[in-house]
């Protein structure tokens, strides 16, 4: 009796060595699935392969989340590849980010030469590498023009042959005005004025006004230049009698009031008959352009004369403020900056100085 009540524990303890193996064998393919199921999660989330994630982002219900996904998969690993699974605009605004950061021409013909995102790959990509044949591959005159004439820019406008390979007409006059310009300066040669225009045109005025070295003189009188009717010719003379010292190459103006404006930024000229002078050249002029005349031709003499006291004697807060942070300009001195009281304007000041 007791043999037979053992007998099926033996056969139970016979099988058991068996059980134990198939268990075994089990738990090791139960954990391979396991690592290859951990393995192709992390290749779907890290970019490792372009179909594994993907396939991540397809199974997202929601479109918005689901371009998101897509396009940070697609930027983090700066597989182009992948931005073809955005629709339309997202695509080529992906191909543009990720051409741009790897500066990668091949990327950009992945867009259609009919959008507007293909001219704004190749604009990106030329500036970010610096090769200004790309600029070449623009569909669009003027977007190729700019790119170009961003080039002369960087060049300091030191090639007039680059400004004539610009298609569009404005872009192409503007840049060769500043070559003159800077021509005329750099070798003080008036000459090279009558290169400019000698009528009055707003915007070769506002290019050659732009471009200046000394732009701390300019910007705040450029409306007053405009009203005034002063050509860009006549800034190129200006420029040049203040970097000379030379006031006869003022008596080469042509505009209204061109001569007279020439003429005070020169201290010795302002000395001789103070705030006077300056009433007579302004109080022609319209009477809501008095103060902004008056004041220009204050914040210019205070710059040449290199005098921060006069700055801060200017009436209007907002011109005197601004003289003083021009000269720090300048001069390069961020001395000028703490005459400031305001914080935020010194930092404007020591950031420009």
């Amino acid at each position: 009796m007791l043999r037979g009540l053992l007998e099926p524990g033996k056969r139970r303890g016979a099988g058991g060595p068996e059980e134990t193996a198939q268990r075994t064998r089990r738990l090791i393919v139960a954990v391979v699935v396991l690592l290859l199921a951990v393995a192709a999660l992390s290749i779907a989330f890290t970019g490792g392969g372009a179909a594994g994630g993907i396939s991540s982002c397809s199974s997202i219900i929601l479109g918005q989340q689901r371009i998101e996904c897509i396009s940070s998969l697609a930027n983090s690993t700066l597989n182009v590849t992948m931005c073809g699974y955005l629709p339309s605009p997202q695509n080529d605004e992906c191909i543009v980010h990720i051409a741009a950061q790897k500066g990668a021409a091949a990327d950009c013909s992945m867009i259609s030469r009919g959008s507007a995102y293909y001219d704004q790959c190749e604009y990106q990509l030329a500036n970010r590498t610096g090769d200004r044949s790309l600029c070449y591959n623009l569909t669009d005159n003027y977007t190729e023009s700019s790119c170009l004439y961003s080039f002369a820019a960087k060049g300091g406008f030191s090639s007039i042959g680059l400004c004539g390979s610009m298609r569009n007409s404005t872009l192409a006059g503007d840049c060769r005005d500043v070559y003159y310009f800077k021509l005329a300066v750099s070798q003080r040669d008036q000459a090279q004025c009558l290169n400019l225009p000698g009528h009055y045109d707003s915007g070769a005025l506002y290019a050659v006004v732009s471009s200046a070295q000394n732009q701390s003189l300019t910007n705040s009188s450029l409306l007053l230049y405009s009203n005034a009717n002063i050509t860009a010719r006549d800034y190129c003379y200006y420029t040049l009698a203040a970097a000379t010292g030379n006031r006869t190459i003022c008596s080469q103006t042509s505009g209204t009031y061109a001569d007279e404006l020439c003429l005070s930024s020169f201290s010795s000229f302002y000395n001789q008959t103070g705030a006077g002078n300056t009433t007579s050249v302004c109080s022609s002029l319209p009477g809501y352009l008095i103060s902004s005349c008056t004041y220009s031709i204050e914040e210019s003499n205070a710059i040449v004369a290199r005098n921060v006291t006069a700055c801060l004697a200017i009436p209007d807060q907002q011109y005197s403020e601004t003289c003083i942070i021009n000269m720090a300009a300048h001069y390069n001195d961020s001395a000028y900056c703490t005459q400031l009281t305001n914080d935020t304007l010194k930092q404007i000041c020591y950031s420009t100085s």
